[in-house]
């Protein structure tokens, strides 16, 4: 009987948010030991729960199913198990993603190429694992999470895919 493999993948909350977390925390420890402790400890709650909640994906080999999931002061939220036969590998492609800013005088939109990560059990199956404005970085976080599921990476964001060692 093995254990299942279980992968952080990303965090929940990313940007001004993330930064928020990073600031009610300090604050929030502080306040607990002011005239305003109740205050303080829902500040230190909140703070935590923004820095420590994030996306995980728990597969187990043996009994062919996996669970994608937010974990969220130690409890799973939103787990539904899926099955598959078997895992092929995971990839990586590369995307174009744009963005439009509006102002009263004019508009201006942003293209720029980001890079995601995905595990495929079958040609019709398939999970997103990260997303990354780099490829190097996505590179870095996906080598891991194929080394312990003992998979392969391709990598389809070049003209004629290829195997990364």
């Amino acid at each position: 009987m093995t254990n299942p493999i279980d992968l952080r993948l990303s965090n929940y909350f990313t940007g001004m948010p993330f930064i928020l977390g990073w600031i009610l925390a300090p604050i929030g420890l502080m306040l607990l030991f002011s005239p305003q402790p109740i205050v303080g400890a829902v500040m230190l709650l909140a703070g935590i729960a923004i820095l420590t909640t994030h996306y995980r994906l728990q597969i187990d080999r043996e009994t062919h199913q996996y669970i994608e999931y937010i974990w969220i002061f130690g409890m799973k939220a939103g787990q539904e198990k899926q099955r598959f036969d078997n895992i092929k590998y995971v990839f990586v492609k590369k995307i174009k993603v744009s963005q439009t800013l509006n102002s009263r005088a004019s508009s201006t939109t942003i293209q720029k190429n980001q890079h995601e990560a995905y595990l495929k059990f079958s040609d019709e199956h398939k999970i997103h694992l990260i997303t990354s404005d780099s490829k190097e970085a996505l590179l870095g976080k996906v080598r891991p999470i194929a080394s312990r599921i003992s998979t392969r990476i391709i990598d389809y964001s070049v003209e004629n895919p290829v195997e990364i060692k």
